[in-house]
């Protein structure tokens, strides 16, 4: 970008010192604007305030396409919409990154739950959170409202499937249905958008600490050591195997595609191919037990943390530990990927923010919980946290931006 600004500069002086007119008179406005686009932020805005003339051609679409194209972390769900002024959503999307980097967000507070809340889930329009109380309880996203809990007893289809018997220790959804596991030793599946309770699946012997899945396969992992692949596509979620993946409790699951992780007790991180079950490589470097793990969408790296305090980045392609993370001060309970994102919550009692290109620490929140984080999540616009209590926190960074725009950007 400095370089296209330094040619762009160069350009303009030519033209002045040869024409001794305004660039902008003689030039086409199209011309003008294919120029514009290539300068930098700054001399944009200077850009701007030059003459009448000079705003029209800055102001224009064009140029503040080129500029938003131009971030590479920036994305939008349309290139192409009827009225849409791309100043507007340049100038939307650079304020939420302030935001960010100013930790500037509304505080919202899930009030409900009786006993700490372990896992949570959530969208645009409703946040989901399981707890030690042993409901699963359904939330809106806007408001914070409560506006469902799914306990025992609850009827389905005239068969009594209930709720858990037990804490709610994970859980996971898609827009057809949610899973969820208990330390009851069961995951039960519920339908959406109704969440009505459907199966309850029996295929492990203690409870039930992570669950992940994507179109084709449910999975779940076990304090008895094992992972749980079940087939999602036919009717009653038939077991397909159980791989015995770690001697101990493992902790924490997650799946990309056919790539699994998975990391437990043992200290060490395994990945499996969903398919066969096969078991593909593990990383070493841990010096305590983990407890959580996540594969990046591009499935190039995975990260994990657990009770050594740290986070560890591995390069799956290279099969090695490329970065350490030492800034937690307690066990590493939570971590999650969103984008370019890297939230990890902490017994610490903060939550962090990492950018996964630069590996660096961008945001450091200690001020939102006083007991042990137990689960952070972000997508992008806001983090849904929950620590050793009954009470959400729900960190909204989109205060004061313009929900029209906001609706168009990708995360």
């Amino acid at each position: 970008m400095a370089a296209a600004a330094s040619w762009t500069e160069d350009v303009m002086e030519s033209l002045q010192l040869n024409l001794g007119v305004d660039p902008v008179c003689r030039l086409p406005e199209e011309l003008m604007a294919k120029i514009l686009s290539r300068v930098d932020l700054q001399s944009l805005w200077r850009c701007l305030q030059v003459s009448r003339a000079w705003n029209t051609v800055a102001m224009s679409n064009p140029v503040w396409l080129a500029q938003f194209q131009s971030r590479r972390k920036w994305k939008a769900k349309q290139q192409r919409v009827e009225g849409l002024n791309w100043k507007k959503m340049f100038t939307t999307r650079h304020q939420l990154d302030v935001h960010w980097k100013q930790g500037q967000a509304k505080t919202m507070m899930l009030n409900g739950h009786t006993e700490s809340v372990y896992c949570l889930q959530f969208d645009d329009e409703k946040i989901v959170t399981g707890s030690r109380d042993r409901t699963v309880r359904v939330w809106s996203t806007k408001t914070g409202e409560l506006l469902k809990t799914l306990e025992e007893n609850q009827p389905s289809n005239g068969e009594k499937i209930g709720g858990h018997l037990g804490s709610v220790l994970c859980l996971i959804y898609d827009n057809h249905l949610m899973v969820s596991g208990s330390s009851d030793t069961t995951c039960i599946v519920w339908s959406l958008p109704e969440f009505k309770a459907t199966h309850r699946l029996r295929h492990h012997t203690s409870r039930v600490l992570d669950c992940t899945m994507n179109d084709r396969f449910i999975v779940s992992c076990s304090k008895d050591g094992t992972i749980g692949i079940l087939d999602k596509k036919v009717a009653d979620y038939p077991l397909l195997r159980i791989i015995q993946a770690c001697q101990g409790s493992l902790n924490a699951i997650h799946m990309q595609r056919n790539l699994i992780a998975s990391a437990g007790v043992d200290r060490v991180v395994r990945l499996w191919h969903a398919e066969t079950g096969k078991g593909l490589t593990s990383f070493h470097g841990h010096t305590r037990g983990l407890a959580c793990v996540q594969i990046s969408p591009d499935m190039r790296i995975v990260v994990s943390g657990g009770n050594d305090n740290t986070i560890r980045v591995w390069d799956v392609w290279h099969r090695q530990c490329v970065r350490v993370f030492t800034a937690h001060q307690g066990l590493v309970r939570s971590l999650h990927i969103n984008g370019h994102k890297l939230i990890s919550g902490s017994y610490d009692k903060t939550i962090k923010v990492w950018d996964l290109d630069s590996l660096t620490l961008t945001m450091d929140l200690d001020q939102f919980h006083s007991a042990w984080i137990l689960t952070a999540k972000t997508n992008g616009k806001m983090i849904v946290s929950s620590s050793f209590g009954p009470t959400p926190v729900v960190l909204d960074f989109t205060t004061g931006l313009d929900p029209r725009y906001m609706n168009l950007i990708e995360y």
